[in-house]
């Protein structure tokens, strides 16, 4: 598996967080050893949070440097062989050096590329839909979530008091202190749920209550909203059922948002002059029980928890050809 997470813009912990989870669900499928699977990833400086989730999920990984180059990249993907090499990175191109180390690898899959390059390679895009036309796996069809890993089912509750707040393994436009500004000056008193790498660093007069990366899931599916970004979280919320307010951080995630916004999925917030006011329109409408419902409705489209995904489909008959 080669993939990063970091506290760098576009990058965060999402695209590790996916690989870990089919990681996993190939252990699930065919017995694979744990220790049979590898991670190449930079760990360094502002990656470091790489290491630290590895670590976590007891996953082994080839550290390179944080400014690797292709050339970097080529020599460390070398020194290995095996039935698949996955290639989860944000807008992957310029690998037509793994030509030179084809017979190495069984299957080569990249997900989320932009660029066609390699016949024989599996490409898989379920974020990422303007590229390469070549291409073709692209859309929401081809989700990985790593909420497809977790068993408990949402909770569904008519009143709307608990919300869950996450913006991303890097928050880039700095979102969660736009979200406690506005609800530290809103007369509702709601409980917040927020994630751990923020605790102390907020006061509220209603109650806060904080997550980790091994429980995210559970809050999740307790939470009655979710105010997100635009990334897999989002995906996370959808896949679980909950009614979700969407704010982007990068264009991508705009794009993405927008096309959920249209199938009745999320609500678009977008940070401009006008956020704390919109914000307060979003809250009333999601306080209607009935508008919670339609958007639990519109997403059982997008995800359905009962039905494997395409992308998985997909990656275990590469691997088993």
């Amino acid at each position: 598996m080669r993939s990063d997470a970091g506290n760098v813009q576009q990058i965060g912990t999402g695209h590790l967080y996916r690989s870990i989870t089919i990681a996993k669900l190939l252990i699930k499928k065919f017995k694979i050893e744990k220790k049979k699977i590898i991670f190449i990833t930079k760990t360094t400086g502002k990656f470091s949070l790489s290491k630290k989730i590895l670590k976590q999920n007891k996953f082994n990984f080839y550290s390179i440097k944080a400014n690797a180059t292709n050339k970097d990249e080529y020599n460390a993907i070398k020194k290995f062989k095996s039935n698949l090499l996955i290639i989860d990175k944000y807008r992957t191109r310029n690998t037509k050096y793994l030509k030179k180390i084809k017979k190495n690898f069984k299957k080569i899959i990249f997900l989320d590329a932009i660029k066609y390059e390699h016949e024989d390679a599996l490409y898989i895009n379920s974020l990422l839909h303007r590229v390469d036309k070549k291409i073709k796996n692209i859309g929401f069809k081809y989700l990985i979530c790593p909420s497809f890993l977790n068993k408990r089912k949402s909770i569904i509750k008519k009143k709307l008091i608990n919300i869950f707040l996450f913006f991303g393994g890097f928050d880039n436009k700095k979102i969660m202190d736009k979200i406690m500004f506005f609800f530290n000056n809103n007369k509702e008193k709601y409980t917040l749920i927020l994630p751990q790498s923020v605790k102390n660093k907020y006061n509220y007069f209603g109650n806060i209550k904080y997550f980790t990366n091994k429980n995210i899931f559970d809050f999740l599916a307790f939470s009655d909203l979710a105010i997100t970004a635009g990334g897999l979280t989002m995906f996370d919320a959808i896949n679980i059922k909950k009614p979700i307010i969407s704010i982007p951080q990068y264009l991508h995630q705009e794009l993405n948002i927008k096309k959920l916004d249209n199938k009745g999925c999320v609500l678009t917030l977008k940070i401009n002059k006008n956020f704390n006011k919109n914000l307060s329109k979003h809250l009333l409408f999601m306080m209607d029980w009935g508008n919670r419902t339609a958007i639990f409705k519109n997403q059982s489209k997008i995800l359905s928890g009962n039905k494997m995904p395409k992308s998985l489909e997909l990656i275990y008959n590469e691997f088993k050809s």
